[in-house]
């Protein structure tokens, strides 16, 4: 895991984010910050394999190729590429009765040469025994593996424990009330002033994982293995919605699909020969179903440009089908909470710059959303308020989840537009978020989602609340102005 060095920002590459490789990677890229995690799994045990059937071990020359070299030079040139920190993490399973410092073999030859050469300043009085055993015990720190240790429940303690155990256990302290958001709160505290109109809505569609991704700089990267020597007979989600919305637009901006096909078949994504027509056919079937109802209410479209300052921030974007209706967007697929998500803050900036009529959504299977137009005034002061909370939220995770959805849409009454008294409702509700949260053995639950877990590791009381609550202040206006309808397109207009 690796921090890029500054001086190598002008190039652009890997700036400002961490890291996750190989070590043979990236081995003569210099960075501030290197950390080896598992050392004594990746290259101690390389230096004892012993092959009884490598006659070069037998008879070694003065050239040969040693694996063991390799490694020994791959720890040197790790050693010169770590400008400011390098880190090196071994798990010592071993009894620490006869030995206090263990090291893997590695580790071992470094501390050696360290403490052997040199000693910690102000210490130049000391024996060279002490002044050896001061610098190992500086340079190495022990982490508790053991999730019942006594030193995992110490107050204000250095290193922390991050087991599961010790969360599930430190529900149970006193002190457990120290904040799982403590470290964020050592941030620099970030004031912004320019926002883009397209990040402002993805903030909103997940603030922890915006937060994890353009504060924190951590984005997760899933690596696929792809044989090319084997043909595709299906399209992945991805590349289904993406051959969808293809289609879609250029049926709607009347251009030629053929092309699209061609690019598919051509690029290895869709099926060769006739699977490969037979799911382009069928999605084209889909799309031309939302593209009449699209052309039949796209009349005079239009682009605004939103430049609006709101609370020392300026936001600025682009609304690009503002037709004789009002607002109209479309997507390829079943409408969910996401899309309305979307639909709200730009039916937001619609109405503030003036716009007088509502914003409509088209989705598949005759999903459509709608809002009814707002006032000026109303439009401003939930902007106000949203702007507020996303200048907050870049400096502390808002605690916005699906879980916290979910509680909200059971226990929302949507004919009186409140949220409902009824006890039942409020419990099924609860279970509702806790199915959620948890999962089961037919999807994944959302604490296992990778953002989720840098920011909420443990579930507790506490923080139930608070996504409630926080779902509760920021997602009930989007229930109470939505509207979810299937109706003839003559009464959409």
């Amino acid at each position: 895991m690796c921090i890029l060095q500054s001086s190598i920002s002008d190039q652009q590459l890997f700036q400002g984010c961490t890291i996750f490789c190989n070590m043979n990677v990236l081995k003569y890229v210099p960075f501030k910050v290197i950390y080896i995690l598992g050392l004594n799994h990746c290259i101690e045990n390389k230096f004892h394999s012993v092959n009884s059937y490598d006659l070069i071990k037998k008879h070694p020359t003065l050239f040969d190729n040693s694996k063991d070299d390799k490694y020994h030079h791959l720890i040197l040139q790790v050693l010169l590429t770590a400008t400011k920190y390098l880190f090196i993490s071994y798990n010592n399973n071993a009894t620490k009765l006869f030995n206090k410092y263990q090291f893997p073999l590695t580790i071992e030859i470094l501390i050696k040469f360290i403490s052997t050469y040199y000693y910690i300043k102000g210490e130049e009085h000391l024996t060279l025994k002490k002044q050896s055993k001061n610098v190992i015990s500086h340079l190495h720190t022990t982490h508790e593996n053991n999730a019942y240790s006594i030193k995992n429940f110490i107050y204000n303690n250095s290193y922390k424990s991050f087991n599961k155990t010790y969360f599930y256990l430190s529900k149970f302290v006193n002190f457990y009330e120290i904040k799982i958001f403590e470290p964020f709160q050592s941030f620099k505290s970030i004031q912004t002033k320019k926002i883009n109109l397209n990040h402002f809505i993805f903030f909103w569609k997940n603030p922890i994982r915006y937060f994890c991704r353009h504060r924190l700089k951590i984005i997760e990267t899933s690596l696929e293995l792809q044989n090319n020597n084997v043909e595709n007979f299906t399209l992945n989600k991805i590349n289904n919605y993406n051959l969808c919305k293809d289609i879609l637009n250029a049926i709607v901006y009347q251009k030629s699909i053929n092309y699209i096909f061609q690019h598919y078949e051509k690029s290895g994504l869709l099926p060769h020969g006739e699977i490969g027509i037979a799911i382009f056919n069928n999605c084209k079937e889909k799309m031309l179903d939302i593209a009449k109802k699209i052309l039949y209410l796209r009349k005079f479209p239009k682009t605004k440009t939103i430049n609006v300052q709101i609370k020392n921030c300026l936001i600025n974007g682009l609304l690009t089908q503002i037709c004789k209706i009002g607002l109209l967007e479309w997507r390829p697929k079943i409408l969910n909470f996401n899309d309305s998500i979307d639909l709200w803050f730009k039916h937001l900036f619609y109405c503030l710059s003036g716009g007088k009529k509502n914003s409509l959504m088209i989705g598949l299977n005759s999903s459509i959303l709608k809002f009814e137009n707002l006032t000026v005034e109303s439009a401003y002061y939930y902007l106000h308020s949203y702007i507020d909370a996303y200048t907050k939220g870049m400096n502390d995770p808002l605690l916005l989840t699906k879980s916290g959805l979910i509680w909200l849409t059971t226990v929302f009454d949507k004919k009186n537009n409140i949220i409902t008294n009824n006890n039942i409702k409020h419990l099924k509700g609860i279970k509702k978020f806790t199915d959620t949260w948890n999962g089961n053995d037919y999807f994944s639950g959302e604490k296992e989602n990778f953002y989720i877990k840098q920011v909420i590791p443990v579930l507790t009381k506490s923080n139930i609340t608070k996504m409630c609550d926080i779902s509760k202040k920021w997602l009930l206006p989007i229930l109470i102005n939505q509207t979810t309808i299937k109706l003839p397109l003559k009464n959409l207009t």
